[in-house]
């Protein structure tokens, strides 16, 4: 995975990047919220969709997306496309740093092995795509997409088409730090639960002890 930008396809959004200041990110991000599959469109259920990122010791490591659009027609079909693309390895120290980012595959293969997944009859892999992040606004990301997915992998040969995004959706931040204070603190719980279960065992062996004892002397 290649977050550098140099995709040909949108170098026309560079100057957009480049020229940006402070001012501009405190704007709203205006997006089309569109999937284009061909020529169907389709409208982004942004309620079901988000953009993840994730950080581990004030790092971000990696970004997701996943998306939901809303039921419209292909090819006289009624659909509800779904888009899921998953753990896109990035070495960032800031949010910002990832504004400008070229995010991409170029085969199958490496959609298969991400475990990617565009539906719109069946869970199919991509054969390629370029995700370009054109702007953060505190809690919401403007992405511009285009690449190839597959439609039906089952017909002979295997159908595609070019899709293309121009969204807005929400961002969740994830963090993938292991608390050590919180397993620290379960540890000890544990082996105070397991102290008074020993003590509590021990007790009921000794009172059982004497019951018995005292059966005898009767």
């Amino acid at each position: 995975m290649n977050d550098k930008i140099k995709g040909e396809q949108l170098k026309k959004y560079d100057n957009d990047i480049l020229n940006q200041n402070d001012e501009t990110n405190n704007n709203s991000i205006i997006a089309e919220n569109i999937l284009k599959i061909g020529n169907f469109t389709y409208k982004l259920d942004e309620g079901k969709s988000y953009f993840e990122i994730k950080r581990k010791d004030n790092k971000i490591i990696n970004c997701s997306l996943e998306c939901n659009f809303i039921e419209d027609t292909y090819n006289n079909i009624t659909v509800s496309p779904y888009l899921e693309i998953n753990n896109i390895k990035v070495e960032k120290n800031s949010v910002n740093e990832l504004i400008g980012s070229l995010l991409k595959i170029d085969n199958v293969e490496d959609s298969y092995k991400r475990e990617d997944k565009f539906y719109l009859f069946e869970f199919e892999p991509f054969s390629n795509y370029e995700i370009f992040i054109k702007e953060i606004n505190k809690d919401r990301v403007h992405l511009k997409i285009i690449g190839n997915a597959i439609t039906d992998g089952y017909s002979k040969p295997i159908k595609s088409e070019e899709i293309s995004l121009d969204i807005c959706i929400p961002i969740k931040y994830t963090n993938d730090n292991i608390n050590v204070e919180t397993i620290t603190r379960k540890k000890k719980t544990v082996k105070k639960n397991t102290a008074l279960i020993l003590l509590t065992y021990t007790l009921f062996i000794v009172l059982a002890s004497v019951i018995i004892f005292m059966i005898f002397l009767r």
